[in-house]
């Protein structure tokens, strides 16, 4: 299976010792197989109110905390397939899901995929979740009305360290 990946993504550093494993990317951040995956939960169709940006900023405050995004978890679902393939994506989603042990999840724009996968995490996987949503927002009234997620509001993404730090500094790292 090959995925694709930018520029900053491109490992230029491999050190193993140990059973621990260490991958510097090009941007400086180091990734590890000992380190807590966190999913990160976005809309990628329809609504595109969710920056590249801000999806960037995101991840960049979970890899700020010591976790790491499923974006580094190799899996190979059983329809093989691509990325442009609806079975592939599921497949390959719902395997990212399996193997994290939380979910940072984005909700400011509508998509039944975020909210089905924040359905997955809770009631099959039993992970911590925390939901993010931009000031003045409207969110589902099932996320919010549940009460069994973290849910915080930012303005801007200067605020997201501040918005998800208490969240994060929950979680255990080893």
């Amino acid at each position: 299976m090959s995925v694709m990946y930018s520029e900053k993504d491109r490992p230029v550093a491999i050190l193993i010792r140990d059973g621990l494993v260490s991958v510097t990317l090009a941007d400086g951040r180091i990734m590890s197989n000992q380190m807590k995956h966190i999913y990160f939960a976005r809309c990628l169709r329809g609504d595109t109110r969710i920056s590249e940006e801000l999806s960037d900023a995101i991840q960049k405050v979970i890899m700020a905390h010591g976790f790491s995004t499923q974006f580094t978890i190799s899996v190979d679902p059983p329809s093989g397939g691509s990325v442009t393939d609806e079975v592939y994506i599921y497949q390959r989603d719902m395997m990212w899901v399996d193997a994290c042990d939380a979910m940072v999840a984005e909700v400011s724009a509508v998509s039944h995929g975020v909210g089905y996968e924040i359905s997955y995490a809770h009631h099959v996987r039993h992970i911590p979740i925390l939901m993010l949503a931009h000031t003045g927002t409207s969110i589902s009234t099932m996320l919010i009305g549940s009460g069994a997620f973290s849910l915080q509001y930012y303005n801007d993404i200067a605020e997201l360290d501040v918005a998800m730090t208490p969240f994060l500094e929950t979680l255990d790292k080893s």
